[in-house]
């Protein structure tokens, strides 16, 4: 059976994100440096996504609407449905309730080496740290999976700086292209080395 992570509140999701820490950064976007920021509560809930849901559909349709609007074609690596669904990828979506909050899936490279894809959060339920959840709960599958490298690639541009501090801060660097990507001065690579929370 598929794991969910489910947060209750705002504490909950909180307590979990400043309990672990990577090269001394706090696993929390850029928004979010104090719990005291937050206003308001929200139940989360993390599931393994098989993209049969219109919600999934449709918000991996606007995903790559906006990947399309900051990136040229020759720059644009974000994944349609049917790419999402082939059998290296895994997909998660967040919820509360019925509702769609964000997604982010895992792609497999090799044995050891995955990649991070289709990071997006719903824009009503931004600044609830949708993102920062579901990269942590991508992370920690990863490392359950025997994958010891979780690379990325995003834009460079002004309008993913926002994505480059939330990664930064789960211990992400700079590296160079990585599988089939090309230097690209349109794009930003990342990677991370995984090892067991403690």
């Amino acid at each position: 059976m598929a794991k969910t992570t489910v947060y209750d509140d705002y504490n909950n999701l909180l307590d979990s994100l400043f309990s672990h820490s990577f090269n001394g950064l706090s696993m929390i976007d850029s928004e979010y440096n104090s719990k005291n920021s937050i206003e308001g509560r929200v139940s989360m809930k993390i599931i393994i996504d098989d993209l049969t849901n219109e919600q999934s559909q449709g918000l991996i349709g606007l995903h790559l609407a906006d990947m399309a609007g900051n990136s040229p074609p020759e720059s644009m690596h974000a994944l349609s449905v049917d790419g999402l669904k082939q059998a290296d990828m895994t997909f998660y979506s967040a919820w509360e309730g019925s509702e769609i909050m964000g997604c982010g899936a895992l792609k497999e490279l090799s044995q050891t080496e995955a990649e991070l894809k289709s990071m997006r959060t719903v824009e009503k339920h931004l600044r609830k740290s949708v993102a920062a959840a579901i990269l942590q709960r991508i992370i920690d599958d990863a490392i359950e999976r025997g994958f010891t490298t979780l690379s990325l690639e995003t834009g460079s541009m002004d309008a993913f700086k926002p994505a480059h501090r939330l990664y930064e801060r789960f211990g992400f660097i700079a590296c160079g292209p990585f599988s089939q990507y090309k230097e690209d001065l349109n794009s930003v690579f990342m990677t991370k080395e995984l090892t067991c929370r403690v």
